[in-house]
């Protein structure tokens, strides 16, 4: 039988609770491998700067961010003046605002969000729109 949304929503609010719970600090908190974030990492942001995308001092929306990896991305290699994570979970953005709501150099936002809803709204325009990980868990 096929998974539903609601199959794999209950899957990541389980996951993300049990991850965050677990994690002494944002270590912890991996959900993907380290040597593919070796590989991936260094790519992607020279991908980002040949293209110009304006990431520093820019609006960044992180769709599906779940346990933060790429906010943890741009955070860490970037200075955007907004990075916005949006998850279908609530568990997702609780973990989120608990460890990055607060940063020094960056405006966050963490918001619950479904990505399939035409009426959904963030009252922002976003220099790049990050969206890994997340077309194959829509039904």
């Amino acid at each position: 039988m096929p998974l539903m949304q609601e199959d794999i929503r209950q899957h990541y609010e389980e996951a993300w609770k049990k991850i965050d719970g677990a994690a002494a600090d944002e270590n912890g908190l991996t959900y993907s491998s380290p040597v593919e974030d070796a590989v991936l990492y260094p790519i992607y942001q020279q991908l980002l700067g040949d293209l110009k995308i304006g990431v520093d001092g820019g609006k960044v929306l992180d769709v599906g961010a779940g346990s933060g990896r790429w906010v943890r991305f741009f955070l860490q290699r970037f200075s955007p003046a907004l990075l916005m994570g949006i998850d279908f979970t609530a568990a997702s953005i609780d973990l989120l605002k608990k460890r990055y709501e607060n940063h020094s150099r960056t405006r966050t936002q963490f918001r619950t969000a479904d990505l399939t809803d035409p009426a959904l709204e963030l009252a922002e325009r976003f220099d790049l729109i990050n969206v890994m990980n997340v077309l194959f868990h829509i039904p």
